[in-house]
């Protein structure tokens, strides 16, 4: 019994001290608000310019997390804008890049 009692409690001071959850692979976790509600973001919408003025505005870093210091209904609104915006690109057919062939001799 005091064995099980020991590895309990070992356990138990391990889940204490473990790491917090890594985001997906893909994604970029950020905290918003005072509150920091946790949100895992999609690497793409780092490109719209939207969210890039976001982050320059309200970007804090916190030991080695991302912190917003806007509100959530601020920040709703930008990841609103940034999904269409992703999903627009997503629709619109890709030009292919010509290039000139230049035979060297």
């Amino acid at each position: 019994m005091a064995r099980i009692t020991r590895k309990l409690h070992l356990i138990i001071e391990r889940l204490k001290h473990k790491s917090p959850r890594l985001a997906p692979r893909g994604c970029v976790t950020i905290y918003v608000a005072e509150e920091e509600v946790r949100y895992e973001v999609p690497l793409e919408f780092l490109e719209y310019q939207s969210f890039q003025d976001l982050l320059r505005d309200e970007m804090a870093l916190d030991y080695d997390r991302v912190k917003l210091l806007c509100s959530q209904e601020d920040f709703g609104e930008v990841l609103d804008q940034a999904k269409a915006e992703c999903e627009e690109a997503k629709r619109m057919p890709r030009r292919r890049k010509q290039f000139d062939y230049v035979l060297l001799n």
